[in-house]
């Protein structure tokens, strides 16, 4: 009977990275399943990917600053973690490990990669020989046979060729100039001079020292590609500085930075930052260019946000009364101070008859936009809404938007 199946969980940006180990651990007789290499041709990506979350008893995840962020990473986990599935972390990058796996003991692959692999295997298949990736004699006849080693050899034999021909030219020259210094010493009359002219002395390191070239100084290398200022971007986010981080990655765009990585995660910032239509904006763009994220993103976030912020725009008509109170009678400044015997009637009266109109609003909104709809607040003399919603076709993260009145 084989092994359990385990799913590989990774991000995009670290696909060479789960390459590499879902090769090495099935060369080492790990049954580890990862999308790249597993789908059949022409089968749907998403009902494969999911079919194998849900029949594997664990998942081996890969954590970098770039997984972390992943909202496909963080599903697969907490998917994992729900259905009470084995859960096994693998460190390739410092990172703020996520706070559902914080305490599970995870392999550590930032000092070694193949000490962290012997590890992982060590964990997985109790009682095996060790395994070294690379190593054996399979992987040693494959790549022989490979177009790399092709191409290796090739450029071996052409610095080979290149330093032959090089030194038989300068052992050409070298003969060249031995026969015309031995010529030259020939035809030189013998002179019984040898006194030394200082002028001429002067005048050869004179001309020397021009000759001299000044040592160069290793100057900082241009960041002409955006990587530096997207991996400060990265720093930043792990931080919590999320202003440092948008322009960070707005800076790497500006240098011709390519992934659509940094769209998503300068749209992460925003959200954080409750800057929803900025957010909703970068998650597009992304998706625009493949990013898997963005485009889960725009389509499960942005769509609620729009449903959210026309909800908390009816309501916001709905308490306009509870403005007029606080302004012209101070009723909201005795409620909350409890000084009841201030309160009259009347107000009391419009005040709950107002509560029932935002509150008859959300009931009509929760059963006839497809969403749920929750209001947390308790009194609407903050003078701010605060609303919750949440598809119910598509359950996810919460959107919460709010208004003030």
């Amino acid at each position: 009977m084989p092994d359990p199946l385990l799913f590989l969980s990774y991000t995009r940006s670290d696909e060479k990275l789960a390459l590499k180990l879902a090769s090495d651990l099935k060369n080492s007789g790990t049954n580890v399943w990862i999308d790249q290499m597993d789908i059949p041709p022409g089968s749907r990506w998403d009902t494969e990917v999911e079919k194998a979350l849900k029949n594997a008893p664990g998942i081996i995840v890969i954590l970098t600053p770039a997984s972390v962020g992943s909202h496909n990473v963080m599903d697969e986990i907490s998917y994992a973690l729900d259905e009470r599935k084995q859960v096994i972390p693998v460190l390739a990058e410092s990172c703020q490990i996520p706070f559902r796996i914080r305490r599970l003991q995870y392999v550590d692959f930032t000092k070694s990669y193949d000490e962290g692999l012997r590890k992982l295997i060590s964990k997985l298949n109790p009682g095996s020989a060790p395994f070294q990736s690379g190593s054996d004699s399979n992987k040693f006849l494959s790549f022989v046979k490979s177009r790399t080693f092709l191409y290796v050899l090739i450029g071996i034999i052409v610095i080979l060729a290149t330093i032959f021909i090089t030194k038989g030219v300068v052992n050409k020259k070298s003969d060249i100039k031995n026969r015309i210094t031995s010529e030259g010493d020939t035809a030189r009359p013998i002179t019984t001079d040898t006194s030394i002219n200082p002028k001429d002395t002067q005048d050869k390191n004179t001309s020397g020292t021009d000759k001299e070239t000044q040592p160069k100084t290793d100057s900082p290398k241009p960041d002409n590609t955006g990587e530096l200022s997207f991996q400060n971007g990265m720093t930043a986010i792990n931080a919590g500085n999320y202003e440092k981080a948008i322009n960070d990655f707005t800076a790497a765009m500006e240098k011709n930075y390519k992934k659509p990585e940094a769209l998503f995660l300068r749209g992460r910032c925003y959200q954080s930052l409750n800057k929803l239509n900025n957010a909703c904006n970068d998650y597009r763009l992304s998706a625009d260019l493949g990013h898997e994220a963005g485009h889960s993103a725009y389509t499960k976030y942005c769509d609620t946000l729009k449903t959210a912020l026309e909800i908390a725009n009816n309501i916001t008509v709905a308490s306009a009364r509870v403005r007029d109170h606080r302004n012209n009678t101070n009723y909201c400044r005795f409620l909350l101070k409890g000084d009841n015997k201030y309160l009259n009637s009347i107000q009391q009266v419009r005040y709950d008859i107002t509560i029932n109109n935002v509150l008859r609003s959300l009931t009509s909104a929760d059963r006839s936009t497809g969403f749920t709809v929750r209001y947390p607040n308790t009194t609407l003399c903050s003078g701010t809404i605060y609303i919750s919603i949440i598809s119910k076709k598509d359950p996810g993260t919460p959107v919460k938007v709010r208004k003030n009145i």
